[in-house]
């Protein structure tokens, strides 16, 4: 129907339509499609986040990505069918830069979640050509002032150039006045210095009896500007029209954000599915996101007093338990489409039946109709079960008083984000500092002194210290027994997560040192403990130990000379390089002068080498068949693997790769393999929302 799907080219109708519906519905449900999550890994959800720390990277996702589809759908009780009625609305959202002040708008997106919603038939085309606009509020108070009546702020100060200038255009239309019948006067195109000199004195010279008006592309940096005789009456009725352009052209501008100003007009419940991100990017749209996390949920619930999010509901109520394997939006939209969840009956409208065809996951519109759906079924559930009265499945109503304006939080041990209250904090026992280890250690050897505790998360916080979290609590004491008695003892000392915190202060340090602890704080292992600052400044020299748990021990004259052989390794590196470069430069020299042209060079990682992964080196291309056996002889191979868990052996132990990100890898326990264990990796609709841990199927939701 002409409501369901958005554009620009309907959406007046459309809003009129979403008006009258929103202030007679129940509630209503959204959802979002965006251009991306996070922009870099670090700003990745980690499960040890605090609260603050994943507001802050919600908010910096909302910043650097857009919304490209906002699903809405409003369910009414209707007496006469005793059913609910549902209303979806799939608007394409796409902002627009209506003159230089709005050319800052970027539109940024992840390559990963443009391809994920190509998969799914995202129809980029309408989104381009026809989304529907949207201006924050202080944006539309920009545009107002830009729309409004002409008035210079300040008087501009003319140099005598400036004043030759404007004195010839003044007897220009001093000739036009007196001796021409034209009605229009163009005069040549110049540049907006010299435009608003115009403005300010004809105004002034000519008592306003001048009509005048700057035309041509706004991009074009020299416009013309063209002055109209006027009459009192015929200057009041340009004035009407212009500022009916005014209205037309703002009330165009402020777009899609009418639909959630009649939201907060309305104060119309909101049910979300993993509502948190949607939620942050939805009121980035009306003005700019709060610093704080604390000003964030001020805000929210200003604006949207009742919010219910569905995945915590399906997680926490205790009516609903052992009826969902999986909380995704399309695993529970599965399951309470079918018994035992049968009521209420839901009914689409005339017009907005395309949904009861088919389902159509990761288009906003669906997503939003098959999450109001859900929550209309649980809800019934939950009042069946306890035996309350059935008819008000509000959230505003008693069934949901525990669990209105509690958002559910992805991969964390917080249970919830409470906009109206305040969070238990977890006490994260199992949750263990890693820190005073050099750049050398790495993931396999973390695994290897991990691998007995079970499944392990890992945060890293910069190349020296890490977060680990023990998945089974239970193996909390067993850790620290572990390291407190191992000899010969970790290369890393180890401290619980209260330590951290002590030392590291409320916001966790990314890709630096953490803060040096007090010194004389004894670690698990009984000794000292220190930074990684204070340690080396303590031990300068870390000790080593041997298979048969012997003290390696250097002397100061083997350390240096183990030094001076590195420093000649390298210099030697740096002369092979310069050499192959000048024979590579001879040998173009040579086939320029044969007349075959210049011979392409190719670069490769050079990983063989003691030059390290990654490092560029250059090598001269085959420029025909005469050099081309030679050359290949000479050529090094080039290992193309990259260093890490993939080809990685110890004590004749091959493991198999193990994917991950550097802000998080989860390590698996030994009777589980080396697949890693996701738990719930439901991100807002750019990646697969959960993964059975059991057969590794990705189950989009």
């Amino acid at each position: 129907g002409e409501g369901m799907e958005v554009v620009v080219e309907n959406y007046k109708a459309s809003l009129a339509l979403i008006r009258d519906v929103l202030a007679s519905c129940s509630f209503a449900a959204f959802d979002t499609e965006l251009t991306g999550l996070a922009h870099s890994k670090n700003m990745r959800v980690a499960t040890t986040d605090t609260l603050e720390e994943r507001y802050r990277k919600l908010r910096a996702s909302a910043t650097s990505f857009q919304v490209i589809q906002w699903g809405l759908c409003t369910f009414t009780w209707d007496e006469a069918s005793q059913s609910y009625v549902a209303r979806p609305f799939n608007i394409f959202v796409f902002p627009r830069p209506f003159n230089q002040s709005f050319e800052h708008y970027t539109f940024v997106s992840q390559a990963s979640s443009i391809q994920f919603l190509v998969q799914n038939k995202f129809d980029f085309n309408k989104l381009f050509y026809s989304g529907v606009p949207y201006l924050r509020k202080d944006e539309e108070h920009r545009l107002k002032q830009q729309l409004g009546p002409r008035t210079q702020q300040y008087e501009i100060t003319m140099k005598e150039t400036d004043l030759e200038w404007i004195n010839g255009i003044c007897k220009l239309i001093d000739e036009w006045l007196q001796k021409s019948q034209d009605k229009e006067l163009q005069l040549e195109p110049c540049n907006s210095f010299l435009r608003r000199i115009v403005y300010q004195e004809v105004e002034k010279r000519y008592n306003g009896r001048l009509h005048i008006q700057t035309r041509g592309d706004s991009g074009q940096l020299s416009r013309p500007i063209v002055i109209t005789k006027m009459t009192v009456e015929e200057k009041l009725k340009r004035q009407e029209d212009d500022l009916a352009g005014s209205v037309e052209e703002l009330e165009t501008g402020v777009g899609f954000r009418k639909v959630l100003d009649a939201l907060i007009e309305f104060k119309t419940p909101l049910v979300g599915h993993n509502m948190l991100l949607d939620l942050v990017h939805t009121v980035s749209m009306i003005h700019s996101p709060a610093e704080s996390l604390a000003q964030f949920k001020e805000e929210a619930h200003t604006l949207f007093p009742t919010l219910l999010d569905t995945k915590f509901l399906a997680s926490n109520a205790q009516q609903l338990q052992g009826l969902f394997s999986y909380t995704a939006l399309s695993d529970m939209y599965q399951v309470t489409t079918h018994a035992p969840f049968v009521d209420p009956k839901v009914t689409l409208a005339p017009g907005f039946e395309r949904y009861s065809e088919s389902s159509s996951f990761h288009e906003a519109g669906f997503d939003a109709y098959s999450t109001g759906l859900s929550y209309l079924r649980m809800a019934h559930m939950i009042g069946t079960k306890t035996e309350q009265v059935t008819t008000d499945l509000s959230p505003r109503g008693p069934l949901m008083s525990n669990f209105v304006n509690k958002l559910f939080l992805m991969r964390s041990d917080f249970p919830y984000l409470d906009l109206v209250g305040q969070e238990e904090e977890p006490e994260r026992e199992n949750v263990f500092w890693l820190w005073g280890f050099d750049q050398t250690f790495q993931m396999p050897d973390l695994l290897r002194h991990f691998r007995s505790f079970g499944r392990v998360a890992v945060r890293w916080i910069d190349e020296t210290s890490c977060l680990v979290t023990v998945n089974d609590k239970d193996q909390t004491a067993n850790v620290q027994s572990h390291f407190s008695t191992l000899i010969p003892p970790p290369p890393f000392s180890i401290s619980t997560y209260a330590m951290f915190r002590e030392a590291s202060g409320t916001q966790l340090p990314v890709r630096k040192p953490p803060v040096p602890s007090p010194l004389g704080r004894t670690s698990m292992r009984g000794t000292p403990s220190y930074s990684p600052q204070e340690r080396r400044q303590v031990t300068p020299q870390r000790k080593r130990w041997n298979d048969d748990g012997e003290e390696i021990v250097e002397s100061q004259q083997q350390r240096t000379h183990k030094t001076e052989k590195h420093q000649a390794e390298k210099q030697q590196q740096k002369e092979e390089e310069e050499e192959e470069e000048e024979e590579g430069e001879v040998k173009e020299e040579s086939a320029d002068a044969a007349g075959v042209g210049p011979l392409p060079m190719i670069y490769s990682d050079d990983t063989s080498s003691g030059g390290g992964a990654g490092k560029k080196r250059k090598r001269q291309a085959v420029g025909s068949s005469s050099h081309s056996s030679s050359n290949n002889n000479e050529q090094k191979k080039v290992s193309t693997q990259k260093p890490g868990l993939s080809h990685y052996t110890k004590r004749g132990r091959t493991t198999t790769p193990i994917t991950g990100t550097d802000s998080e890898l989860l390590l698996p326990s030994p009777r589980a393999g080396l697949t890693p264990d996701i738990d719930d990796v439901e991100t807002n609709d750019t990646v697969p929302h959960e993964v059975d841990s059991t057969t590794q199927q990705c189950l989009i939701g």
